[in-house]
């Protein structure tokens, strides 16, 4: 009786856990990714349907560079980025 099949099944299934395990690290390390910058106290002037008037807001920018959330007032306590901008008397667009 041979063991070759034995060693074809381990390889395998050692290589499909090997990768899901790669992928699964890679997704969470992805996601820990802390958000760029932060901006906090400035002017915002969307073109959002409904938000005709300016507003004292926040904007985040996350690791992928986009908007991750805007918002009216203060950011939700927890926010957090590389960097925090102050944008007081600033015009965010």
């Amino acid at each position: 009786m041979s063991s070759a099949p034995f060693h074809f099944a381990f390889y395998r299934g050692f290589h499909a856990l090997a990768t899901l395990a790669f992928g699964l690290v890679a997704s969470v390390a992805h996601a820990a990714e802390p958000s760029r910058l932060l901006v906090t106290n400035a002017t915002v002037v969307t073109l959002a349907e409904g938000d005709n008037e300016p507003f004292t807001g926040y904007l985040l920018i996350g690791a992928d560079g986009k908007i991750a959330s805007l918002g009216r007032g203060a950011p939700p306590a927890g926010t957090a980025a590389a960097e925090t901008l102050d944008a007081k008397g600033k015009i965010v667009m």
